[in-house]
């Protein structure tokens, strides 16, 4: 069993990764209720769909949720979503743990109606070692 099939592990590595070099507004789990007006991004790592273990190592997909506040007219603001894709990206190529080893499974657009914002969904592979 690898030690680093534990779910607690992966979200603390992602929540402490993705804090420091994509947004500092980072959650697990859940968005928080209140959302302050002077944010433009929010991250949500989704761990949902849990992690596979094959004694070696363990295998799994993770939700990462990019959050653009939209401009004052409504519309996507392409530029933060880029610059929050980008910044997850040089994580993905960074990808300097011994615990765990990331890389995009795919990529889509999205809308969060009940918080007004867009938001594009990486589904990040992550392979426990």
């Amino acid at each position: 069993m690898s030690e680093y099939t534990n779910i607690s592990k992966l979200e603390n590595y992602l929540q402490v990764t993705l804090k420091g070099n994509v947004t500092k507004n980072t959650f697990v789990g859940t968005l928080p209720d209140t959302i302050k007006t002077t944010w433009d991004d929010m991250v949500l790592i989704d761990c949902d769909s849990g992690l596979r273990d094959y004694d070696a190592y363990g295998k799994g997909i993770v939700n990462i949720f990019l959050y653009a506040r939209p401009h004052s007219n409504g519309t996507k603001n392409v530029a933060v979503m880029d610059k929050l894709e980008e910044a997850l990206d040089e994580v993905i190529k960074a990808d300097s743990s011994d615990q765990f080893h990331l890389f995009k499974e795919r990529v889509f657009s999205d809308y969060d109606s009940v918080r007004n914002w867009h938001c594009n969904v990486v589904l990040l592979g992550i392979i426990s070692k």
